[in-house]
């Protein structure tokens, strides 16, 4: 961002207007940038600027989600519940059953549909009290908001395996069309027993609306300022403060059933999507039942707070001494909140009724089918976005609360280095020699979770850590464009705060007893290196250089995943009895 003083005395400003558009956008996506700044005399100064736009995307295609190989005996088991396997040749029924196969997960067709604004303002204002004193203050206010619809038909199936595009018969509150296995007319797979054609009558589907809305906003505040002290002798530093959040409100899903025919074609390599719905109609209520609601947000945060202060004194022509010190404090924090249909009361309420009255006909280039409409549906089933108990009663408490953790980190460093630039045996000699020091604590907090969502507990572990780091870094130019280099530093790589945070999990298995827990770790130091690094370089023509160069990198300290068994659970550190 530019400064008041970047400009000559007096005032200054731009405006910026664009707009465009591409096939797959549904706007002209304007944006508008403006910046005036005055300044007065180099003595005051004043600048602000101002960004914003704002565009609407459209993605869509035909996708899966994953693969599934269900077993041998899950596949006779449907075979036994209903689903007709009878029209493929013996050869592949055999290989159906067999449990080698991988069925493509989802099937799906899918559009996803953004509205994007974006805002950005700085403002800079700079003051000169003396000839020799410059303050400068900077503040940035930035957001990006994201309103985002994805549409998806897929295959869904509500008494089978995975996502798969056969089904048997649900029983239950589904309608009469629901009733009815799937009959499998056709069956191909490949070498590696991925299958990639299915033609299948029956196919359970599910209309997914997913509405999501994202919200980054960003400050930031930082005053710096100069003092030369003396032609010699200068101070410099700065004092900052940032803070980012990144919140979703609401990331909602819709979910509505179908009931009808489909015949998925990957291609005799897997690469290609053709999926065809014949013999039913994809836009008819009469093919569609109600499911669920699900209920979502997400919050995350970070925080950074900083002061600096450097000296800079020149001994003489050939040496300067620089010293400082700093103060950084880094602090993070999330929380995830599901509250699904098994939970929120919407399963029992909505499944197998009409959806006559809540839906919209759904078109993009790859077909059409119904969609559910929220505020249609919101009303008619006195529905809202909620993390509670509805106001008619239905629904339990929130449950499923994920990833809630607080985590700092604060430092304070020291540093003292001399810079040289002199003569080695008649070649120009330049380089510097330093020391750091730092003095490093952290403290995290994290709920674990154990089955069903239950709360086991808060851990809340602090530690510690300091050393020094010496660093050598030196220049011989033997010629204007022959340098050798060398430098012997030791460095230190510090974990981010995500994998410090104290949250994690203790699930145990039904069947065997056994206790899986995880956790991240609070504890983790930084990994260390200790490195010697000489290179050659020849600069040639105005634009060419030639280098050679060997390092030795010695590591310590490096940070890795390990999984244990057999371990005393106290020795877990989860707060769990």
């Amino acid at each position: 961002t530019g400064k008041p003083f970047d400009y000559a005395p007096g005032s200054k400003g731009a405006v910026s207007v664009k707009i465009g558009t591409n096939e797959y956008t549904e706007d002209a996506q304007p944006r508008v940038a403006a910046l005036f700044s005055h300044n007065w005399d180099n003595r005051f100064g004043a600048l602000v600027s101002v960004a914003y736009s704002k565009r609407q995307t459209t993605e869509q295609g035909r996708n899966t989600y994953n693969y599934s190989k269900p077993s041998a005996t899950t596949l006779k088991s449907l075979v036994t519940k209903g689903l007709d396997i009878s029209k493929l040749s013996a050869a592949q029924q055999a290989k159906f059953v067999s449990g080698d196969l991988y069925f493509a997960d989802g099937n799906r067709t899918s559009s996803w549909n953004s509205k994007m604004e974006r805002l950005g303002v700085t403002g800079a204002l700079q003051w000169k009290p003396t000839d020799n004193v410059l303050l400068t203050l900077d503040a940035l206010y930035g957001e990006f908001t994201t309103h985002r619809n994805e549409l998806h038909l897929a295959t869904r199936p509500l008494s089978s395996t995975g996502s798969v595009a056969f089904d048997t018969a649900p029983g239950g509150v589904w309608p009469a069309i629901f009733q009815k296995a799937s009959v499998i007319n056709d069956l191909a797979w490949d070498s590696s027993n991925y299958v990639t054609k299915t033609d299948v009558t029956g196919t359970t589907f599910g209309s997914e609306h997913r509405r999501s809305l994202n919200e980054n906003r960003f400050n930031q505040l930082a005053l710096t300022g100069k003092w030369d002290v003396s032609e010699r002798l200068s101070i410099d530093g700065h004092v900052g403060y940032e803070k980012s959040t990144y919140k979703t409100p609401y990331d909602d899903k819709l979910y509505m059933r179908a009931k009808g025919n489909l015949i998925a074609n990957y291609g005799a390599d897997g690469r290609s999507a053709s999926f065809q719905y014949p013999g039913w109609d994809t836009t008819s209520p009469a093919n569609y039942a109600m499911d669920s609601f699900y209920y979502r947000g997400f919050n995350n945060s970070s925080e950074l707070k900083e002061g600096v202060l450097n000296l800079h004194y020149e001994l003489s022509d050939a040496l300067t001494l620089r010293a400082g010190v700093a103060y950084h404090r880094f602090a993070q924090d999330g929380i995830d909140l599901f509250y699904d249909d098994n939970v929120n009361g919407t399963r029992s309420k909505l499944r197998g009724t009409s959806v006559a009255d809540v839906t919209s006909v759904f078109t993009n280039s790859f077909g059409s089918w119904l969609i559910g409409d929220y505020d249609k549906a919101f009303k008619k089933y006195n529905e809202y976005h909620r993390f509670g108990p509805n106001t008619d009663g239905t629904g339990g408490a929130l449950q499923d609360i994920e990833n809630v953790y607080e985590t700092t980190e604060e430092t304070i460093s020291e540093y003292v280095q001399m810079d040289w630039d002199s003569e080695l045996a008649g070649k120009r000699f330049r380089g510097n020699i330093g020391l750091r020091g730092y003095q490093t604590d952290t403290h995290s907090t994290g709920w674990i979770q154990g089955d069903s969502y239950a709360y086991l507990g808060t851990t809340d572990v602090e530690g510690s850590y300091s050393g020094v780091l010496p660093a050598l870094n030196t220049v011989l130019e033997l010629a204007p464009d022959l340098l050798v280099r060398f430098s012997a530093t030791k460095n230190l790589n510090r974990p981010g705060l995500g994998s410090m945070a104290a949250e994690g999990s203790a699930f145990q298995d039904s069947d065997s007893g056994e206790i899986t827990a995880s956790r991240g770790n609070p504890n983790l130091k930084p990994y260390k290196d200790t490195t010697l690094d000489l290179a050659v370089e020849y600069y040639f023509g105005e634009v060419g250089l030639l280098s050679a160069s060997v390092f030795q990198k010695k590591i310590t300290n490096y940070i890795g995943s390990q999984t244990l068994e057999n371990v005393p659970f106290s020795q877990t550190r989860v707060p769990f009895t």
